[in-house]
């Protein structure tokens, strides 16, 4: 990697942001980086010696507001003169950083409905199985093979920084007289990078043959859900123009958009609404609930993404999970898959249902879990804040329901201002890489992987997400 080809990306930043900004914007610039975060100039000196916008940048500078590769505040200064556009350049320089292995720091923002600022997140490790951290944010490239990272210099209570990565450490390596069955490296690369999927056959069905229930040729109704068009309704609560605002959330879209035209035609019913009121939301489960009841479709998924904590439907009632819409009523996620319950739909009684939950569900931190030297037979996990398995769990629900959660009940979900938000975009990446190749619940185990080593600066936070599922089939994307 070249130092001079980093800095000539944001040289180019520079000039296509100079060449950008009006007179007005500038005027408002000067006003901005009166601000402690920002500079914290002051009238006098922005008089005196900020005439142009290079001396404006310069001053920047000076003060480390921006580096190379860190633009966080440079984000900031500009969304709070609305320009949007300007945004965009500043996010163009980080991809061509990003494509050649250079950090970047991003925003992690939460999806609670406090919104407080955050700092860039690090990965804690990479899996030593083949998870590879997407390329970005202080990650390593997917294009880097599978190793372990090297040890960090610190391994104390310091903050990482955006090159240092910690080694995942495996309780059973701490207690040595305990066997454990190491798999063969063939395994591993098995894990890595499976097979096309091959549809089981029953005994009855020879492969090739036409299945009477399923009309479909080589497919074994008994195993999996049957292949066809999926209905798919994604609500993107973006709260633009507040300060409520979720940064990031518009990656999402692309995100699902772009994950969805890739599935092919069976996956291209989208329908896509933002800043939905609760009535809207309604209108468009019940728009969603007559059109699966015509039985063309196969299957249906629901997204929504926006903020939430835990709603208590009577005074003594009960808290359960809530989505905040943009009239700032809440909606309760047990009344959205209601709506599709087999009762409601007989057309899809045996059809998979799958809702993708994107928000927090409280203001809690989950904290991580750390392993340290111990004598055999004594306890080598030290669990720094310990939740209960959350109620949800054991909570009944109709057959053929999937529901995946962002995060763990009663805790925080995050965004990352550039790359969106954390659960959406590892959610996108596994589906896209392995729809052909394993079922969705394989596909979220993978999903779960991945989110373990995302890491929050605030607190060192970190998320987890679950699922409840009442399939009664293997869902796969491809068959």
């Amino acid at each position: 990697m070249s130092e001079e080809a980093v800095k000539e990306i944001q040289r180019e930043m520079l000039r296509k942001l100079r060449n950008d900004i009006t007179d007005e914007q500038f005027d408002l610039m000067k006003k901005e980086i009166r601000q402690k975060e920002l500079g914290g100039f002051g009238a006098g000196d922005i008089q005196r010696t900020i005439k142009t916008i290079d001396n404006l940048f310069d001053k920047l500078a000076s003060k480390q507001i921006f580096k190379l590769g860190h633009y966080k505040k440079l984000h900031k200064l500009f969304r709070l003169i609305d320009a949007d556009n300007h945004r965009e350049i500043i996010k163009e320089a980080e991809m061509k950083l990003r494509a050649m292995h250079y950090p970047v720091e991003g925003e992690d923002i939460s999806d609670s409905t406090q919104q407080v600022p955050q700092q860039g997140y690090h990965p804690a490790a990479l899996h030593p199985w083949g998870y590879i951290p997407p390329g970005g944010t202080t990650y390593m490239s997917y294009a880097a093979p599978p190793h372990y990272p090297p040890q960090p210099q610190h391994m104390g209570g310091s903050q990482y920084n955006s090159q240092q990565f910690a080694e995942p450490r495996d309780p059973a390596v701490m207690q040595p007289n305990v066997a454990h069955p190491q798999p063969s490296s063939a395994s591993r690369h098995d894990l890595r990078q499976p097979q096309s999927f091959q549809v089981p056959m029953s005994d009855s069905l020879p492969r090739g043959t036409s299945d009477s229930a399923s009309g479909n040729k080589g497919f074994n109704h008994r195993l999996f859900y049957e292949p066809g068009k999926c209905h798919v309704l994604f609500i993107n609560n973006i709260f633009t123009g507040r300060s409520n605002r979720r940064l990031g959330a518009e990656t999402d879209e692309e995100n699902v958009r772009g994950l969805f035209r890739d599935l092919g035609d069976n996956y291209s019913d989208l329908t896509y609404k933002k800043d939905v009121t609760k009535g809207e939301l309604e209108n468009h489960l019940r728009t969603s609930q007559s059109t699966l009841r015509k039985g063309e479709y196969k299957s249906f998924i629901f997204i929504i993404g926006t903020h939430g904590q835990p709603q208590r439907t009577k005074t003594d009632g009960p808290e359960k999970d809530g989505v905040l819409m943009a009239d700032e009523k809440w909606m309760l996620v047990d009344d959205i898959i209601n709506y599709f319950h087999g009762d409601k739909i007989p057309a899809m009684k045996d059809m998979p249902k799958i809702f993708i939950i994107q928000s927090c569900r409280g203001k809690e931190h989950v904290r991580g879990v750390c392993y340290a030297d111990s004598i055999p037979g004594s306890s080598s996990k030290q669990v720094f804040d310990s939740f209960e398995i959350p109620g949800f769990l054991t909570r009944p629900v109709n057959s053929d329901v999937l529901i995946a959660y962002a995060t763990t009940e009663g805790t925080k979900a995050w965004r990352d201002s550039l790359e969106g938000s954390w659960f959406v975009k590892d959610l996108c990446d596994v589906i896209a890489e392995f729809k052909d190749k394993e079922h969705i619940l394989d596909i979220l185990v993978r999903v779960n992987n991945r989110m373990v080593w995302r890491e929050s600066s605030e607190g060192r936070a970190k998320q987890m997400p679950c699922f409840v599922c009442t399939f009664t089939r293997r869902f796969m994307f491809v068959l």
